[in-house]
């Protein structure tokens, strides 16, 4: 139903949803159902949406936990990002567990 740009029994609520995706560019990448037992209707109801990332591999559609009706959905972002080697982050965050906790108090405590 997505791939036809159409909501089905969404009503309102899906109207609204496609077109937000629409409007912001987005792509939806689940294109089976995602909840049902074997008597029921299967449905999509799990959706994932990502404007200019990638997935870096198929959605893998595992089984439900426990007594869900919901498959478990397994993928992979590509968003870009790289972690640098190194000291570097140090520089940007605050070590906490240094503070003068103390001097802190006697400060704050002749404040008004």
């Amino acid at each position: 139903m997505w791939e036809e740009f159409e909501v089905g029994n969404g009503g309102e609520w899906g109207e609204q949803l496609l077109d937000f995706t629409v409007d912001n560019l987005l792509t939806q990448w689940v294109r089976h159902p995602t909840s049902g037992r074997q008597e029921d209707t299967p449905l999509r109801l799990d959706l994932i949406f990502t404007k200019g990332g990638q997935l870096s591999q198929e959605i893998e559609y595992e089984c439900p936990l426990g007594k869900s009706d919901h498959e478990l959905l397994k993928f992979c972002l590509d968003v870009g990002l790289s972690v640098e080697n190194g000291d570097g982050y140090k520089e940007e965050h605050l070590n906490y567990a240094r503070a003068r906790y103390n001097d802190l108090r006697r400060y704050f405590d002749n404040v008004d």
